[in-house]
């Protein structure tokens, strides 16, 4: 009988989770949240199991289920952390397991610079019509990524004095000058009506490879 009451008190893995994200979900923003179910659903190997009983190689074997990327097993870990944190607060667990799971090293992708040649070959593009050419060539000398550009506006694009106003990587960044050599100034004159890049990540990325 004693057997049966604790079964009843203590919650799966997924009855857990369901308790916990209704309680975290709403003090984070949407991306979180659904970043965060994503790595649940990823550890389906745990969803029916009595939460106090999953051992440390089980949490560790389901947060391995997850893409070999340290992002998302960290994503994991982090779901697993909180969760964690929430059944000790709560009574349901006195153990602190989670900060034993290991994550693969955190090793960041190498990206190449456009050589020379390739940056001719784009100018070459560019010279043919191939407008989006131009706006790989206007990231290329200002150093501004697609999701800088698809947020710039015409009134603060200043060709003729070579400069414009704009980036996001900072608060200086945003209220910075970026010089606007001679070479991108042609193409520039694209974003001074209508912004043509401003469009999804999707979109672009698929842009970015055709060109």
């Amino acid at each position: 009988a004693l057997n049966t009451e604790k079964r009843i008190a203590t919650p799966t893995f997924s009855q857990l989770y369901k308790d916990w994200s209704s309680v975290h979900y709403p003090t984070i923003s949407r991306k979180k949240s659904v970043a965060y179910t994503a790595s649940f659903n990823t550890m389906k190997d745990l969803h029916n199991l009595y939460y106090n009983e999953i051992t440390l190689k089980q949490m560790q074997d389901a947060v391995n289920c997850a893409k070999n990327t340290y992002g998302q097993r960290r994503l994991c870990k982090n779901v697993l952390h909180m969760m964690e944190d929430y059944a000790n607060k709560n009574g349901f667990d006195e153990r602190h397991i989670t900060q034993y799971i290991v994550l693969p090293p955190n090793v960041k992708p190498v990206k190449n610079p456009f050589t020379e040649e390739e940056i001719r070959k784009l100018e070459s593009a560019w010279e043919n019509g191939d407008k989006f050419a131009g706006v790989i060539l206007i990231m290329i000398y200002t150093g501004m990524r697609h999701c800088e550009l698809k947020l710039l506006l015409p009134e603060n694009i200043h060709i003729e004095d070579g400069y414009l106003m704009g980036g996001q990587k900072t608060e200086e960044g945003r209220q910075g000058e970026i010089m606007i050599v001679d070479g991108i100034k042609p193409m520039m004159e694209m974003f001074t009506e209508t912004n043509p890049v401003a469009y999804s990540d999707t979109t672009f990325k698929k842009h970015f490879k055709e060109c």
